[in-house]
């Protein structure tokens, strides 16, 4: 009953880009949700003397993904306009995936906006990337995202 029930839903909300979880990868996703929020208020909390600067710090997430990597920078670099500093969190599990990264690095312009870290630690790495953060406002993207209109702080 259970596994017809399941072959009835999917195709319904796949549709409305929707998908059922077993409650085992709920729980998972409510814990990083909650993890992620505890982090940025420990953040909040060891930045909350220090004075704000205008913008916004954008945190990107990366793992693998250089060519992807490089889309969502250039993009941001093309349409979005204001205050704003970037702050990438990479992860390379291979050799020819930190020579990717590398080449990005280098070939990269405006990159007195962007900070790199080579993941270590994701915790400790995310942690310290907060501590450091000057602004108000912090926004989390992932590398497959693209930048396709204007976008002014």
């Amino acid at each position: 009953m259970k596994k017809r029930l399941i072959q009835i839903t999917e195709p319904l909300l796949k549709r409305l880009g929707l998908r059922l979880l077993r409650d085992k990868d709920h729980q998972r996703l409510q814990q990083n949700q909650t993890l992620l929020t505890e982090l940025v208020h420990q953040a909040r909390q060891t930045n909350e003397n220090a004075a704000s600067a205008e913008g916004i710090s954008f945190i990107i997430f990366s793992k693998d993904r250089a060519l992807q990597l490089d889309g969502l920078l250039r993009s941001m670099l093309h349409h979005v306009t204001g205050a704003y500093s970037i702050h990438v969190l990479y992860c390379a599990s291979n050799a020819a995936h930190a020579h990717a990264y590398g080449e990005l690095t280098d070939g990269i312009q405006n990159t007195d906006r962007i900070q790199w870290t080579k993941e270590a630690d994701f915790k400790e790495d995310l942690v310290r990337t907060l501590q450091g953060v000057e602004t108000a406002s912090v926004c989390f993207l992932v590398d497959d995202i693209v930048f396709i209109r204007p976008v002014d702080l």
